[in-house]
This record gives structure tokens, sequence and C-alpha cells, in this order.
């Protein structure tokens, strides 16, 4: 099995940014994270702080696990409203996941790494409000092609604007 794995809507049930509050799962974003890794565990159980505090305090060896940590942290963080810590994690996941890219690192397909965190860039500036960059985020990441998510995303973005995000799982 993979020690990357893509979250997808599929194996786990949604978790929405704010608790409680009824949409249809049609109309949320998908962002993804990788499992295996900080933090993980602590996301897929909904504990955002537990798994910034997991991704944060975990010394990362290689570009890969950096790589894993700083998603983690961008989603964990965008999930529970932080946008700033957001902004700084997703930035440097998608710094690290060009250069995963390119080199090929342990990741399953190429380019993946580089579409996933631009859709979870575009999440997050969609439901900051920043529609301008979500839509520029998820055509980019469309066009990669590497990750469908990317392209639901772009069509829950043209359909509907901004909404909540959810985590889910898959074995990609």
């Amino acid at each position: 099995m993979s020690r990357f794995k893509r979250f997808t809507k599929a194996a786990v049930p949604f978790i929405s940014l704010a608790a409680g509050l009824a949409q249809a799962d049609a109309g949320r974003y998908e962002m993804t994270s990788y499992t295996h890794g900080a933090g993980s565990e602590e996301l897929l159980a909904g504990q955002y702080e537990a798994a910034i505090e997991a991704a944060s305090g975990r010394s990362a060896r290689s570009s890969d696990d950096r790589l894993i940590a700083s998603t983690n942290l961008c989603v964990a963080h965008t999930m529970q409203g932080d946008f700033d810590a957001a902004r700084e994690a997703c930035a440097l996941a998608l710094k690290l996941a060009r250069a995963a890219d390119v080199v090929g690192g342990r990741l399953p397909r190429p380019s993946t790494a580089t579409a996933k965190a631009l859709s979870n860039l575009g999440v997050l500036n969609a439901i900051s409000g920043n529609a301008d960059a979500a839509e520029r985020n998820f055509r980019t990441a469309a066009r990669i092609g590497a990750w469908d998510g990317a392209s639901r995303n772009l069509a829950r973005f043209a359909a509907a604007g901004p909404a909540l995000p959810r985590v889910a799982r898959s074995e990609d």
C-alpha cells in the first residue's frame, strides 16, 4: 500500500469546516492530504488541533516528509478556519510539490502532488473570499490532469462559488 493517499469522497465520512452546518455534500470542495504521515490520523478523525501539533512537531527527514507535513498542515488549518496559517502551509506544500514532481520523488504519478497542492490552495482561496485566485488555482490544477478532484473542485466553484471543504480518503 502506498504511503501517499488521497482523500476522496468514497472512503470516510465528510468533515465540514463548520460543524452542524446543513449543506449538501455535493456543494463542498475536496481537500487532499496524505495518510501515513505527520498528522494524518488526526485529520481523518477531524481532530485538527492535534493534526497541527503532530505535523508541526515532527522533524521531517526528507523532502517527501516535508511535503506530507505541509500538506496536512494546509488542510488542518483550512478546516479550522485559520486562513493565514493555512496560506503559509499551502504555499510551502505547493513549492515542495513542484520540486517533488520534477524529480519524481516517491509519489505514485508525476504531477499529482502539484495538482493536489494547487487544488488545496484553490479551496483555501475560495472559502477565504479570493475568488479570482481560487479559479486560477483550480483551472491550473485541472489542466495538469493528474488528479480528478481538481476538476470536481473547478466544477463546484463554477456552479456555486465558495462552499465548505470536506475531507475524505481514497486509495490513490
